[in-house]
């Protein structure tokens, strides 16, 4: 194999290389988007309204409802557990989602302050 065939080859690849990580990067964001566009009603809620879904991550609902995940479910979540959906922690854990967000939600209405955090 000539040089030159070498260096067209090692093109093409490169190539290939960089527009799967474009798609993948492309469809990555258009997922957000369409998640985003869902859920955004639910910020126009007024906030007695704002219930956790199984939607939302264990990091969004401390930073949100001000509360310490963790102590509610009795474990601590891991870095990227913290950052997935709830529906995927109770899946994962076996954990009753619908009783879980019940827990979660009257934290948020015992909670001192009773205040969302945006």
């Amino acid at each position: 194999m000539k040089v030159k065939d070498k260096k067209q080859i090692s093109l093409w690849l490169a190539l290939l290389i960089v527009s799967l990580l474009i798609a993948k990067y492309t469809i990555s964001s258009w997922r957000k988007y369409q998640a985003w566009e869902t859920h955004k009603s639910f910020f126009a809620l007024p906030l007695e309204e704002q219930k956790v879904k199984t939607w939302m991550s264990p990091n969004f609902i401390q930073r949100h409802y001000g509360i310490d995940f963790g102590a509610v479910i009795g474990f601590s979540p891991g870095f990227w557990e913290a950052r997935k959906p709830l529906i995927d922690l109770c899946n994962n854990h076996h954990l009753n989602c619908d009783m879980l967000i019940e827990k979660l939600n009257a934290r948020i209405l015992n909670h001192p302050d009773n205040k969302s955090v945006h």
